[in-house]
Protein backbone atom coordinates (compact mmCIF):
# COMPACT_ATOMS: atom_id res chain seq x y z
CA UNK A 1 0.00 0.00 0.00
CA UNK A 2 1.20 3.15 -0.80
CA UNK A 3 1.74 5.79 2.17
CA UNK A 4 1.01 8.39 0.17
CA UNK A 5 -2.48 7.46 -0.97
CA UNK A 6 -3.36 7.38 3.08
CA UNK A 7 -1.94 11.04 4.04
CA UNK A 8 -4.76 13.62 3.48
CA UNK A 9 -3.56 16.86 1.50
CA UNK A 10 -3.41 19.66 2.91
CA UNK A 11 -4.55 22.92 0.84
CA UNK A 12 -6.03 25.93 3.15
CA UNK A 13 -7.47 28.53 1.10
CA UNK A 14 -4.64 30.79 0.62
CA UNK A 15 -6.34 33.68 -1.66
CA UNK A 16 -4.51 36.78 -1.67
CA UNK A 17 -5.00 40.18 -2.47
CA UNK A 18 -2.83 41.48 -4.93
CA UNK A 19 -1.73 45.73 -3.73
CA UNK A 20 -1.45 47.91 -6.22
CA UNK A 21 -0.64 51.86 -6.46
CA UNK A 22 -0.19 54.61 -8.46
CA UNK A 23 2.69 56.57 -8.18
CA UNK A 24 2.62 59.93 -9.08
CA UNK A 25 5.72 61.72 -11.22
CA UNK A 26 7.88 64.23 -9.35
CA UNK A 27 5.93 66.78 -11.46
CA UNK A 28 2.72 65.88 -10.48
CA UNK A 29 3.40 65.78 -6.96
CA UNK A 30 3.31 69.58 -5.02
CA UNK A 31 5.36 69.37 -2.01
CA UNK A 32 5.27 72.22 0.19
CA UNK A 33 7.83 74.40 0.94
CA UNK A 34 9.44 74.73 4.10
CA UNK A 35 8.17 77.55 5.42
CA UNK A 36 4.67 76.59 4.78
CA UNK A 37 5.07 73.41 6.40
CA UNK A 38 6.66 75.71 9.40
CA UNK A 39 3.46 77.77 8.92
CA UNK A 40 1.03 74.49 9.45
CA UNK A 41 2.87 72.74 12.09
CA UNK A 42 2.81 76.33 14.67
CA UNK A 43 -1.38 76.06 13.54
CA UNK A 44 -1.46 72.25 14.97
CA UNK A 45 -3.18 71.97 18.38
CA UNK A 46 -1.80 69.87 20.94
CA UNK A 47 -4.22 66.97 20.78
CA UNK A 48 -3.28 67.16 17.05
CA UNK A 49 0.13 66.95 17.36
CA UNK A 50 -0.11 64.10 19.80
CA UNK A 51 -2.94 62.06 17.79
CA UNK A 52 0.01 62.80 15.01
CA UNK A 53 2.55 61.19 17.22
CA UNK A 54 0.81 58.10 18.19
CA UNK A 55 -0.38 57.15 14.59
CA UNK A 56 3.21 57.10 13.47
CA UNK A 57 4.10 55.05 16.49
CA UNK A 58 1.10 52.41 15.86
CA UNK A 59 2.08 52.42 12.31
CA UNK A 60 6.26 51.68 12.78
CA UNK A 61 4.71 48.56 15.51
CA UNK A 62 2.29 47.26 13.10
CA UNK A 63 5.14 47.19 10.38
CA UNK A 64 7.09 44.57 13.09
CA UNK A 65 3.90 42.48 13.04
CA UNK A 66 2.82 39.96 10.30
CA UNK A 67 -0.35 39.18 8.94
CA UNK A 68 -2.20 35.68 7.98
CA UNK A 69 -1.71 35.25 4.20
CA UNK A 70 -4.89 33.21 3.78
CA UNK A 71 -6.53 36.53 5.24
CA UNK A 72 -5.24 38.37 2.51
CA UNK A 73 -3.59 40.60 5.31
CA UNK A 74 0.03 40.44 4.45
CA UNK A 75 2.19 38.68 2.22
CA UNK A 76 5.72 39.66 3.77
CA UNK A 77 7.24 36.69 5.30
CA UNK A 78 6.01 34.77 1.82
CA UNK A 79 7.79 37.16 -0.34
CA UNK A 80 11.05 37.41 2.27
CA UNK A 81 12.93 34.05 3.11
CA UNK A 82 15.36 36.43 5.47
CA UNK A 83 12.25 37.31 7.20
CA UNK A 84 11.42 33.44 7.51
CA UNK A 85 14.26 32.92 9.23
CA UNK A 86 14.33 35.63 11.88
CA UNK A 87 10.96 35.26 12.79
CA UNK A 88 11.15 31.89 13.05
CA UNK A 89 14.04 32.70 16.11
CA UNK A 90 12.16 35.03 17.38
CA UNK A 91 9.08 32.74 17.65
CA UNK A 92 11.07 30.13 19.77
CA UNK A 93 12.80 33.12 21.40
CA UNK A 94 9.80 34.45 23.13
CA UNK A 95 8.46 30.52 23.35
CA UNK A 96 11.49 29.82 25.63
CA UNK A 97 11.72 32.95 27.32
CA UNK A 98 7.43 32.63 28.17
CA UNK A 99 9.03 29.24 30.26
CA UNK A 100 12.38 30.00 31.18
CA UNK A 101 12.05 29.43 34.89
CA UNK A 102 10.21 25.73 34.44
CA UNK A 103 12.33 22.79 34.30
CA UNK A 104 11.52 19.99 32.02
CA UNK A 105 9.25 17.92 34.81
CA UNK A 106 7.10 21.42 35.35
CA UNK A 107 7.14 22.08 31.45
CA UNK A 108 5.31 18.66 31.25
CA UNK A 109 3.17 19.66 33.90
CA UNK A 110 2.04 22.78 32.26
CA UNK A 111 1.88 21.35 28.92
CA UNK A 112 -0.87 18.54 30.99
CA UNK A 113 -2.82 21.49 32.26
CA UNK A 114 -3.05 23.23 28.74
CA UNK A 115 -5.07 20.29 26.78
CA UNK A 116 -8.17 21.96 25.21
CA UNK A 117 -10.39 19.60 27.90
CA UNK A 118 -10.12 20.92 30.96
CA UNK A 119 -7.66 23.24 31.40
CA UNK A 120 -5.98 23.69 34.39
CA UNK A 121 -6.40 20.35 35.78
CA UNK A 122 -4.65 17.03 35.66
CA UNK A 123 -7.10 14.01 34.60
CA UNK A 124 -7.08 13.43 38.59
CA UNK A 125 -8.89 16.54 38.89
CA UNK A 126 -6.20 18.20 41.15
CA UNK A 127 -5.43 21.60 39.93
CA UNK A 128 -1.91 22.21 37.72
CA UNK A 129 -1.41 26.13 38.92
CA UNK A 130 -2.96 28.96 39.59
CA UNK A 131 -5.55 30.84 37.06
CA UNK A 132 -3.00 33.52 36.91
CA UNK A 133 -0.64 31.51 36.00
CA UNK A 134 -2.86 29.50 33.91
CA UNK A 135 -4.04 32.50 31.52
CA UNK A 136 -0.04 33.33 31.04
CA UNK A 137 0.45 30.29 29.69
CA UNK A 138 -2.14 29.89 27.33
CA UNK A 139 -1.03 33.32 26.27
CA UNK A 140 2.40 32.32 25.60
CA UNK A 141 0.80 29.23 23.95
CA UNK A 142 -1.72 31.16 21.98
CA UNK A 143 0.57 34.04 20.39
CA UNK A 144 2.97 30.76 19.64
CA UNK A 145 0.72 28.91 17.34
CA UNK A 146 -0.91 31.99 15.68
CA UNK A 147 2.88 33.09 14.81
CA UNK A 148 3.21 29.52 13.92
CA UNK A 149 0.19 29.73 11.87
CA UNK A 150 1.68 32.98 10.00
CA UNK A 151 4.87 31.01 8.93
CA UNK A 152 3.38 27.89 7.95
CA UNK A 153 1.29 29.84 5.34
CA UNK A 154 3.93 32.07 3.90
CA UNK A 155 5.72 28.58 2.73
CA UNK A 156 2.99 27.13 1.29
CA UNK A 157 3.89 27.22 -1.95
CA UNK A 158 7.60 27.29 -1.90
CA UNK A 159 9.72 24.46 -2.35
CA UNK A 160 9.61 22.33 1.26
CA UNK A 161 13.39 22.01 2.15
CA UNK A 162 15.23 21.52 5.58
CA UNK A 163 14.04 25.14 7.23
CA UNK A 164 10.31 24.04 6.73
CA UNK A 165 10.59 20.91 7.97
CA UNK A 166 11.85 22.77 11.35
CA UNK A 167 9.10 25.21 11.12
CA UNK A 168 6.34 22.32 10.54
CA UNK A 169 7.98 20.17 13.29
CA UNK A 170 8.14 23.10 16.08
CA UNK A 171 4.53 23.34 15.25
CA UNK A 172 3.29 20.18 15.59
CA UNK A 173 5.45 19.36 18.68
CA UNK A 174 4.05 22.63 20.30
CA UNK A 175 0.16 21.59 19.25
CA UNK A 176 0.23 18.02 19.97
CA UNK A 177 1.05 18.72 22.93
CA UNK A 178 -1.87 20.45 24.10
CA UNK A 179 -4.23 18.31 21.58
CA UNK A 180 -4.46 21.65 19.12
CA UNK A 181 -5.40 19.14 16.40
CA UNK A 182 -6.44 22.61 14.56
CA UNK A 183 -2.82 22.81 14.39
CA UNK A 184 -0.50 19.29 14.35
CA UNK A 185 -3.32 17.85 11.90
CA UNK A 186 -2.44 20.22 8.95
CA UNK A 187 1.12 20.27 9.68
CA UNK A 188 1.23 16.65 9.94
CA UNK A 189 -0.55 16.18 6.65
CA UNK A 190 2.28 18.74 4.88
CA UNK A 191 5.19 16.63 6.09
CA UNK A 192 3.60 13.18 4.96
CA UNK A 193 3.46 15.09 1.51
CA UNK A 194 6.74 16.07 1.74
CA UNK A 195 8.34 13.18 3.78
CA UNK A 196 11.27 12.71 1.60
CA UNK A 197 12.44 15.92 3.72
CA UNK A 198 11.83 13.35 6.61
CA UNK A 199 14.35 11.33 8.54
CA UNK A 200 12.80 7.76 9.79
CA UNK A 201 13.01 8.48 13.19
CA UNK A 202 11.09 12.19 12.10
CA UNK A 203 8.73 9.85 9.94
CA UNK A 204 7.65 7.72 12.61
CA UNK A 205 7.23 10.69 15.06
CA UNK A 206 4.47 12.11 13.04
CA UNK A 207 2.44 9.46 11.88
CA UNK A 208 2.53 7.77 14.88
CA UNK A 209 0.60 10.93 16.19
CA UNK A 210 -1.07 10.88 13.24
CA UNK A 211 -2.23 7.24 13.59
CA UNK A 212 -3.44 7.93 17.11
CA UNK A 213 -5.69 10.45 16.05
CA UNK A 214 -7.16 8.40 13.44
CA UNK A 215 -8.52 6.59 15.99
CA UNK A 216 -8.98 8.48 18.61
CA UNK A 217 -10.53 11.47 16.97
CA UNK A 218 -11.67 10.15 13.80
CA UNK A 219 -13.06 6.99 14.85
CA UNK A 220 -11.27 4.97 12.25
CA UNK A 221 -9.85 2.16 13.37
CA UNK A 222 -9.48 0.04 10.37
CA UNK A 223 -7.51 3.14 9.16
CA UNK A 224 -5.92 3.69 11.98
CA UNK A 225 -4.47 -0.23 11.45
CA UNK A 226 -3.49 0.45 7.94
CA UNK A 227 -1.38 3.43 8.51
CA UNK A 228 0.24 1.42 11.47
CA UNK A 229 1.50 -1.43 9.31
CA UNK A 230 2.22 1.34 6.80
CA UNK A 231 4.46 3.60 9.03
CA UNK A 232 4.86 2.11 12.46
CA UNK A 233 5.39 -1.56 11.37
CA UNK A 234 7.03 -3.58 14.85
CA UNK A 235 5.31 -0.78 16.67
CA UNK A 236 3.81 -3.29 19.36
CA UNK A 237 2.90 -0.77 21.80
CA UNK A 238 0.86 1.57 19.25
CA UNK A 239 -0.86 -1.61 17.57
CA UNK A 240 -1.71 -2.59 21.61
CA UNK A 241 -3.62 0.56 21.75
CA UNK A 242 -5.12 0.83 18.12
CA UNK A 243 -6.68 -3.09 19.24
CA UNK A 244 -7.79 -1.86 22.49
CA UNK A 245 -10.09 0.88 21.03
CA UNK A 246 -11.17 -1.30 18.10
CA UNK A 247 -12.49 -3.98 21.20
CA UNK A 248 -13.56 -1.27 23.34
CA UNK A 249 -11.11 -3.04 25.81
CA UNK A 250 -11.63 -0.38 28.51
CA UNK A 251 -9.82 -1.98 31.12
CA UNK A 252 -6.55 -2.17 28.53
CA UNK A 253 -6.84 0.63 27.43
CA UNK A 254 -7.01 2.74 30.43
CA UNK A 255 -3.95 0.92 31.60
CA UNK A 256 -1.77 1.97 28.56
CA UNK A 257 -3.71 5.87 28.71
CA UNK A 258 -2.10 6.10 32.12
CA UNK A 259 0.78 4.62 31.72
CA UNK A 260 2.04 6.54 28.52
CA UNK A 261 5.12 8.69 29.28
CA UNK A 262 5.01 10.53 25.87
CA UNK A 263 2.89 13.87 26.66
CA UNK A 264 2.16 14.61 22.88
CA UNK A 265 0.87 10.66 22.59
CA UNK A 266 -0.89 11.31 25.96
CA UNK A 267 -2.72 14.22 24.89
CA UNK A 268 -3.85 12.88 21.54
CA UNK A 269 -5.05 9.55 23.11
CA UNK A 270 -7.25 11.95 25.44
CA UNK A 271 -9.95 12.33 23.06
CA UNK A 272 -11.22 9.21 23.30
CA UNK A 273 -10.61 9.04 27.49
CA UNK A 274 -14.38 10.46 28.30
CA UNK A 275 -15.91 7.91 25.84
CA UNK A 276 -13.90 4.93 27.31
CA UNK A 277 -14.53 6.05 31.02
CA UNK A 278 -18.19 6.37 30.23
CA UNK A 279 -17.77 2.66 28.31
CA UNK A 280 -16.33 1.40 31.50
CA UNK A 281 -19.06 2.32 33.57
CA UNK A 282 -21.17 1.16 31.64
CA UNK A 283 -19.62 -2.00 31.71
CA UNK A 284 -19.06 -2.24 34.90
CA UNK A 285 -22.25 -1.37 35.88
CA UNK A 286 -23.99 -4.80 34.26
CA UNK A 287 -21.42 -6.73 35.74
CA UNK A 288 -21.17 -5.99 39.26
CA UNK A 289 -23.11 -5.46 42.18
CA UNK A 290 -20.03 -3.89 44.47
CA UNK A 291 -16.44 -3.74 44.21
CA UNK A 292 -13.32 -2.14 46.67
CA UNK A 293 -13.03 1.70 46.56
CA UNK A 294 -9.33 0.78 46.20
CA UNK A 295 -10.04 -1.45 43.04
CA UNK A 296 -12.43 1.44 41.64
CA UNK A 297 -9.97 4.55 42.07
CA UNK A 298 -6.72 2.32 40.52
CA UNK A 299 -8.61 1.48 37.09
CA UNK A 300 -10.05 5.17 36.43
CA UNK A 301 -6.99 6.59 38.39
CA UNK A 302 -9.60 9.32 40.00
CA UNK A 303 -10.65 9.80 43.16
CA UNK A 304 -14.50 8.52 43.80
CA UNK A 305 -15.98 11.81 44.03
CA UNK A 306 -14.28 13.09 41.02
CA UNK A 307 -15.45 9.92 39.15
CA UNK A 308 -19.20 10.57 40.39
CA UNK A 309 -19.21 14.41 39.54
CA UNK A 310 -17.66 14.51 36.38
CA UNK A 311 -18.87 11.43 34.35
CA UNK A 312 -22.30 11.53 36.64
CA UNK A 313 -21.86 8.13 37.97
CA UNK A 314 -24.58 7.03 39.85
CA UNK A 315 -22.51 4.33 42.37
CA UNK A 316 -22.57 5.50 45.71
CA UNK A 317 -19.79 4.95 48.50
CA UNK A 318 -20.46 2.85 51.51
CA UNK A 319 -17.42 2.78 53.55
CA UNK A 320 -14.64 1.41 52.00
CA UNK A 321 -16.81 -0.64 48.79
CA UNK A 322 -18.57 1.37 46.08
CA UNK A 323 -22.36 -0.04 45.98
CA UNK A 324 -22.52 -0.52 41.82
CA UNK A 325 -26.60 -1.49 41.88
CA UNK A 326 -28.90 -2.75 44.12
CA UNK A 327 -29.26 -7.03 44.64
Amino acid sequence: MSTNSKSQRFTPSNTTKERSSRSKSLQEQQLPSATSAFDNESTLTDLERRKLRFSSMNSNKKSEQYGLLSRGEDNRLQRDPEARVAYFKKIQQDFTKGFYDSDFGQLTEVFDGLSLKGQGQDDDGSSTGSSTENKHNNKIIDDTLMSLRKLRESMLKITADDFTKSVFLFSIRISSRIGHYQTYLPSITYLLNHQTILTDSELKEIAHLYILHVSHFTRDDMLALELCHSYCPGNLRLLEVLQAMRTSDYLHWLRLYHNEKDTAYRQVMKFALERMVKSAIRVITKAYFQLPKAYVEDIFKLKFEVLKDRYDCQWKQDEDKIVIRQR
